[in-house]
């Protein structure tokens, strides 16, 4: 730097003048020109080196003529096309000076904001290519302002809707910043409808249809992703092409021609102009596409049982999306008839079970090696026999964190079926896609649909090979390495139980009892897990204390002692007096009372002194079903109907528990813990009600620690008559026809 003389101030101000002087006399502009004259000279030292040419020699000329007109059309279109296209990425020095000083250019270069497909590519781009995880959820929270018109089929190619559920499910539940940011995700999960329909609103909309709306378009957005990505690969086969193409549908499909419910998207709308037909023209054309769900759901099953069987190689995403739409495609049948779902569902177990060991060498299969395979196979199965149980039994779905349930919805039952069917539906694909983000869990699912079916083995038409190979399954399943159910079961587990007693009911003969049967004996007392309070009907809580009366000391038997732990203690009622007058299970635990086994014999004087009391408590004695009970009692050896014999029978009997209690470490069993809490609560019972303090010895205490309170003494008292869960009984029952019991149940009942 030259002249930097004198102080800083004046220093400063010569500075100051001569960029003023750089501006005034437009040096800028012509250090730009400069470029220009260049061109323009080579340009014509160019002409007149082929004019010179063109004099001495032809073939020397043509040439360089060429290659000159060549290199001056190319600069030519450098400089237009920029002012044709604004966004054209040539340019040069003519080009460049025109936008500088044209007005009319900078008016046009002012984006309006539009949404459009730039800013759907935008945002693709951004997800897909930016590494900063901040930079992500900052594209994805954008899209809680998304309208309609903003192209949806770009954004599912990078699988957007997941993406933002999964961020939702991983948020931490605390701080403001983290409810805006779940509040920004649920609006953008809910902005998916309006990039769907052409006005943003449902066509013909029904009340209580905007969750399912949303759950099947989220599912629909993550099958599409993958099916896209399997499209671009050009290595399958032109039927496996068209069944995936029909994938792509299946979502807005299944809402129209199902649920009623019209979505105004151009590909399925556009089929169909109303205008255009009368209403048996409408009418045929529904029970058309009716047939058509159901020769794409035969195809997608063909295609599943090919893979099950090791005949065609297909991804796990692929595997995994072709799942998923059958299940959602099936929804709305699961939710009216299941056991049009059970065929489909008894061919993939069929398929799986008869696979060979042969699998093709070189497959992705034979790559990943057998168990990756078969874990694939028990997922998608635990899918659709978890999809059976959550309709049928309220079997635990996670709720989805897209929105928080209301406590009152306007919605039908049947519509909370698919809603639940399709959430899980969408918790199986993201587990597949995105491994360790959505614990689906396998066992569980397995456990409680396996249970199903095999407990309406007679109603679904089941055969003795399928029920061998559902059971074959469950244990497969079970002895895997997947992790403990950790879902409750308070709900769903009631409904098993009353399934399992109304299979019993044609045969009570606990020796003749056929196998599906037998298999679920085995696994009901597996399936208690997170239950605090189990409030049977008259009919299961007969069957327990018959199953546990029986002369059989299995494993399987022995494990419903676990279930006794979390039942209240009955009240007298009709119902359960005429059980317990039919079933002969007051003869059976009077034969228990020689019983070798000396826990076994603590049972029986337990249950019979809950009877005796059932009969003291009671406060109509003169009723019918009190002297049918009074008949009952006086199988009991030593008591005769007499003024006080009832009490000397409860004191004998408080007498004898208390004696094998007092030396409980002589039971020695397996399931101790689980017996010694039962007998221990039917202690502290009769001990209230002698007014006698309770629990002198501190191993009592221990043993009743875990207990809930409202199993407690005489707070336990329930009348499972009147108080019994308000459950139906039928092949299609809704979850939401089903009162969950809770770790606190309510202390009036719940049909009040």
């Amino acid at each position: 730097m030259s002249g930097r003389t004198g102080p800083p101030g004046a220093q400063a101000r010569r500075r100051q003048r001569r960029w003023d002087g750089l501006e005034s006399w437009r040096m800028k502009g012509v250090l730009t020109v400069l470029p220009s004259l260049i061109h323009l000279s080579l340009l014509l030292f160019a002409i007149g080196l082929c004019v010179f040419l063109w004099d001495v020699h032809y073939g020397v000329a043509i040439p360089v003529v060429l290659v000159t007109t060549i290199a001056a059309g190319a600069y030519f279109a450098c400089t237009i096309l920029p002012l044709i296209d604004r966004y054209c990425p040539y340019g040069t020095v003519l080009s460049r000076l025109y936008k500088q000083f044209s007005s009319e250019y900078s008016q046009s270069v002012r984006d309006s904001g539009k949404q459009d497909e730039t800013t759907s590519r935008a945002l693709h781009w951004m997800i897909v290519n930016c590494e900063t995880p901040r930079s992500v959820d900052v594209a994805l929270q954008s899209l809680a302002g998304a309208e309609h018109g903003l192209p949806h089929e770009i954004l599912e190619r990078c699988d957007t809707w997941s993406l933002i559920r999964q961020r939702m499910e991983l948020i931490n539940a605390t701080g403001e910043e983290s409810d805006l940011a779940r509040l920004l995700y649920k609006r953008a999960l809910e902005s998916h409808l309006e990039t769907r329909t052409s006005s943003g609103k449902l066509r013909h909309k029904q009340e209580g249809t905007e969750q399912l709306v949303t759950l099947v378009l989220g599912v629909q957005a993550c099958i599409n992703s993958i099916i896209y990505k399997a499209l671009e690969q050009h290595r399958l086969l032109d039927s496996n092409i068209s069944i995936l193409e029909q994938c792509l549908l299946i979502g807005p499909r299944l809402l129209r021609f199902e649920c009623d419910v019209n979505i105004t998207d151009s590909r399925i709308y556009s089929e169909f102009p109303l205008s255009r037909f009368s209403l048996n023209d409408y009418s045929s054309y529904i029970r058309t596409n009716m047939q058509r769900s159901e020769a794409i759901a035969e195809s997608l099953t063909q295609l599943l049982e090919q893979h099950m069987n090791g005949g065609i190689e297909m991804e796990p995403t692929q595997h995994a999306a072709l799942c998923t739409s059958l299940v959602v495609l099936l929804s709305c049948k699961m939710a009216t008839d299941s056991s049009v779902t059970v065929q489909y569902i008894l061919r993939l177990i069929r398929a799986y079970s008869s696979q060979s060991n042969n699998i093709p060498e070189y497959t992705y299969i034979g790559i990943k090696g057998r168990d990756a395979a078969d874990d694939l196979n028990q997922s998608t199965l635990a899918l659709l026999l978890g999809a059976m149980a959550a309709i049928n039994t309220s079997c635990f779905v996670k709720d989805s964190p897209c929105f928080s349930r209301p406590l009152l919805r306007l919605t039908t039952r049947s519509r909370m079926s698919m809603e639940c069917v399709v959430e899980l539906a969408w918790q199986y694909l993201l587990s597949i896609v995105y491994p360790g983000t959505s614990l689906f869990n396998t066992r569980y699912y397995m456990r409680h649909g396996g249970f199903h079916l095999l407990v309406k083995a007679k109603v679904y038409h089941l055969s003795l090979e399928d029920c061998t190979l559902v059971r074959g399954l469950m244990l497969e399943v079970n002895s895997s390495g997947y992790s403990h159910p950790d879902e409750p079961s308070n709900g769903c587990f009631a409904h098993h139980l009353q399934e399992f007693t109304n299979a019993l009911t044609p045969n009570p003969d606990l020796d003749a009892i056929p196998f599906p049967l037998w298999t679920c004996l085995g696994i009901l007392p597996h399936m208690v897990y997170k239950v605090k309070y189990l409030q049977p009907t008259p009919d299961s809580y007969v069957l327990t204390v018959k199953i546990l009366s029986w002369d059989s000391k299995t494993e399987d038997v022995m494990r419903f002692y676990e279930l006794m732990r979390y039942c209240p203690f009955p009240k007298a009622s009709p119902r359960l007096i005429d059980l317990l007058s039919t079933s002969g299970v007051f003869t059976q635990l009077i034969n228990l009372l020689e019983d070798e086994d000396t826990f076994r014999q603590a049972f029986a004087i337990g249950q019979i002194w809950l009877f005796f009391n059932m009969s003291i408590q009671a406060p109509d004695r003169t009723s019918d079903a009190m002297n049918k009970l009074e008949t009952i009692l006086l199988e009991y050896p030593g008591y005769k109907k007499e003024l006080g014999g009832q009490e000397v029978v409860v004191d004998d009997l408080e007498s004898r528990l208390s004696e094998l209690l007092r030396h409980g470490d002589d039971f020695g069993h397996t399931w101790r813990g689980h017996r010694n809490i039962y007998l221990f609560r039917i202690l502290e019972l009769m001990l209230q009600q002698r007014c006698t303090p309770l629990f002198s010895r501190i191993a009592y205490v221990y043993e009743l620690e875990d207990v809930a309170e409202n199993l407690r003494g005489i707070k336990s008292f329930v009348n499972l008559e009147e108080e019994k869960l308000d459950q139906p009984c039928g092949d299609n029952a809704d979850p939401g026809d089903l009162i969950p019991v809770g770790d606190d149940p309510p202390t009036t009942s719940p049909n009040a």
